[in-house]
C-alpha cells in the first residue's frame, strides 16, 4: 500500500498521472484492504482458536494429574495455592499460546517484511540510519524482562496465600462471626490483597517502561527518517514519493514494535507461571491406577494381616498403625473404636488407596494382594462418609446425585428417609432445590452429616464406610440410622468408625485401636466381659446419656 501511494504521488509530481491510472490504483488499494481484512480474520481465528484448544488440553492435564495424586501431595500443597495455579497461572501460560504467539509472529514477521520493503523498495542507507535505535532498545528490554519475571513470581505467591486465606474465611465464616473476628479477618485479607496489588504494580511498572521506551525509540526513528530522508530528496538520491513511502512504512513499524513489547511481558509472566505449574506436574504419586490390572469382581473378604503403616513425612519409628490384623467377610459389620489418634482413620485411608502400600501382602481382598487389582475397581466398592463432610456449592438434590447421577426421585426420597433427613426438609425453603452454600455452610452440622449419609445410601455401594459420621446427631437419630443400615443393607458389608459406642453394639466384630495397635477385639458382649477400655468407655457414655 505505501508503495502504490508513493508511485501515485511521483506520477502526480511529474504530471504523468491520468484518470485511468488513478482509478486503477484506488481499486488496487481497496482490493488490498479487503484481502488484508479477510486474511487478518482467518489468521486471528486460527491462532486464538489454537490457543483456546491448548488451554483446554493443559487445564485437563493439570486437573487429571492433581486428581491422581496421593494423600501426601495434598498435605504439602494448600488448596488455595492449587486453585491459583489451576486458574491464574494456567491462564498466563495459555496467553502465551494465543496473544503471545499472535504478537510474536505479528511483531517479527511483520517487522521483517516492513524493514525488507524499506531496504529493497526505498533505500538501504536510510533504513540502516532509521533502524539503528531499535537495535539498542533490545538491551533495555532484556533488563526490564528480568524484573517482570521477578515481581510476577512474588505476586503469584502472594496471590496463592490470599486465595488460601479467602477460602478459609468462607469455610470458617460462622466461627469468625461467633468469635467477633470479622474486622480483624477483613484487615488481614486487606493486607494480603495490598501485597498482591503492590507486587503486580511493580511488574506493571516495568511493562509500562517497555512501552515508553518503544514509543521514544519509534519517535527518534521518525525524526531521523524525516531529517536524512529530506536531505536525500534534495540530493536526488530518492524521490519525494519514495520518502512518503518510507515514512508510511516507518509508521507501520509502530504496531509490530508495540506487539513485541507486549509479547515480552506475556512471555516473562508465562514463563514464571509455567514453572509453577510444571513443579506440580513433575510430582509423582506412588499410588498408581494401573488399567491393565484385573478388576475386582464380587467382594467376598477383606483381610488385614500384621498391617503396619507410617506416613511419608513421619519419623522412622512414628507408626500410625502397627501390626493390625482382622478379617471382614461379605455381609458383616466391622466397628473400629478407640481413643483419638489411635489410627482409625488411617486404616480407612489405606482402604481407599490414598497412600502407597509398601507391603501389599498385608492387605488381602478376596485372598489376593490389594495392589493386584485395578485400584479404581477397589475404590468403587466403598460408599464413604468422612469425618469432614464434603458438600458442594449446589442444591441438596445435586449433592445427593453426586453418588448416582441417574438416580430416580423415588431412590432419592428413600435415601433421605434412611438417613433420617426427612424431618429437616420442612426447614429447607426450596426443599431439594435449596442451595447448600460453600461446603454446606447453609446447613447445620447434623444436617450436613445426614445429607452425606443419604448420599452414601444412594450409592448402594458394597461396603459402606462411616468414619465418625454420626458425631453431630443425637442418640435417637443415631439409633434410627443404625437400624436402617441393619435393615436396608442386610447382606452388605459395613465399616463403622465411631466415638459413641452405642453405634457399634450390633457390629459382628469390634476392634479397639490405641496408639496404632489393637488392644481389644471381639463382639460387644465379649468386650464388656473383658472389662477393659471398651467396658469403661461404654459405662462412661451410658452415664452421660442417663
Amino acid at each position: 500500500t505505501p508503495q502504490i501511494i508513493g508511485i501515485t504521488l511521483d506520477l502526480m509530481s511529474r504530471n504523468q498521472l491520468n484518470y485511468g491510472s488513478f482509478i486503477q490504483n484506488i481499486w488496487l488499494l481497496l482490493l488490498l484492504m479487503l484481502f488484508g481484512y479477510i486474511a487478518a480474520v482467518i489468521w486471528v481465528y486460527i491462532l486464538f482458536g489454537l490457543g483456546l484448544k491448548f488451554e483446554k488440553i493443559f487445564r485437563k492435564k493439570f486437573y487429571d494429574h492433581v486428581m491422581k495424586m496421593d494423600g501426601s501431595f495434598f498435605k504439602r500443597h494448600a488448596v488455595g495455592d492449587l486453585m491459583v495455579r489451576a486458574t491464574t497461572d494456567l491462564k498466563q501460560v495459555a496467553l502465551v499460546t494465543s496473544e503471545g504467539f499472535f504478537f510474536l509472529l505479528e511483531g517479527t514477521v511483520f517487522l521483517g517484511l516492513i524493514i525488507g520493503a524499506m531496504i529493497f523498495v526505498v533505500n538501504v542507507k536510510l533504513t540502516v540510519i532509521t533502524v539503528t535505535p531499535l537495535i539498542f532498545m533490545t538491551f533495555l528490554l532484556s533488563t526490564f524482562g528480568n524484573k517482570i519475571s521477578q515481581y510476577h513470581k512474588v505476586a503469584q505467591e502472594y496471590l496463592s496465600d490470599l486465595s488460601e486465606s479467602l477460602l478459609e474465611s468462607v469455610r470458617g465464616v460462622q466461627a469468625i462471626r461467633a468469635n467477633r473476628k470479622t474486622k480483624e479477618n477483613a484487615q488481614m485479607l486487606g493486607e494480603k490483597a495490598y501485597k498482591v496489588r503492590d507486587a503486580y504494580a511493580k511488574g506493571d511498572k516495568y511493562e509500562n517502561l517497555i512501552t515508553l521506551v518503544l514509543y521514544f525509540t519509534f519517535g527518534l526513528s521518525e525524526i531521523l527518517a524525516l531529517f536524512f530522508g529530506a536531505k536525500m530528496v534534495f540530493a536526488s538520491e530518492i524521490t519525494p514519493g519514495e520518502l512518503v513511502t518510507f515514512m508510511l512504512y516507518l509508521g507501520m513499524i509502530g504496531w509490530p514494535l508495540f506487539a513485541l513489547g507486549n509479547v515480552f511481558g506475556i512471555l516473562k509472566r508465562g514463563d514464571v507461571s509455567y514453572d509453577r505449574i510444571s513443579s506440580i506436574l513433575a510430582e509423582q504419586t506412588k499410588v498408581v491406577v494401573d488399567a491393565t490390572l484385573p478388576k475386582l469382581g464380587d467382594f467376598e473378604q477383606l483381610v488385614f494381616q500384621n498391617y503396619t503403616f507410617r506416613y511419608p513425612d513421619a519419623q522412622l519409628d512414628d507408626y500410625a498403625v502397627k501390626d493390625v490384623s482382622f478379617t471382614l467377610n461379605k455381609g458383616e459389620t466391622l466397628a473400629i473404636v478407640g481413643p483419638i489418634g489411635g489410627g482409625r482413620t488411617t486404616i480407612i485411608r489405606q482402604l481407599l488407596g490414598e497412600y502407597y502400600l509398601e507391603k501389599p501382602e498385608q492387605i488381602l481382598v478376596n485372598a489376593r494382594a490389594y495392589n493386584s487389582y485395578n485400584l479404581e475397581s477397589i475404590r468403587a466398592l466403598f460408599g464413604y462418609v468422612p469425618q469432614e463432610h464434603v458438600l458442594f456449592s449446589k442444591t441438596v438434590k445435586d449433592n445427593l446425585k453426586v453418588a448416582k447421577v441417574n438416580a430416580t426421585d423415588a431412590e432419592i426420597e428413600l435415601a433421605i428417609d434412611l438417613a433420617d433427613f426427612r424431618k429437616d426438609m420442612e426447614f429447607l425453603e426450596d426443599g431439594l432445590e435449596t442451595m447448600t452454600g460453600e461446603s454446606g455452610v447453609m446447613l447445620s452440622g447434623g444436617q450436613k452429616q445426614r445429607l452425606a449419609i443419604a448420599r452414601a445410601f444412594l450409592s448402594e455401594s458394597e461396603i459402606l464406610v462411616l468414619d465418625d459420621a454420626l458425631s453431630a446427631v443425637d442418640g435417637k437419630t443415631e439409633a434410627k440410622i443404625m437400624a436402617n443400615i441393619a435393615t436396608y443393607r442386610k447382606g452388605k458389608t459395613n465399616i463403622i468408625v465411631a466415638h459413641r459406642l452405642s453405634a457399634v453394639v450390633n457390629a459382628n466384630h469390634i476392634i479397639v485401636l490405641k496408639d496404632g495397635c489393637i488392644v481389644e477385639q471381639g463382639t460387644h458382649q465379649m468386650l464388656m466381659n473383658a472389662k477393659g477400655w471398651y467396658y469403661k468407655q461404654y459405662g462412661y457414655q451410658k452415664m452421660e446419656v442417663e
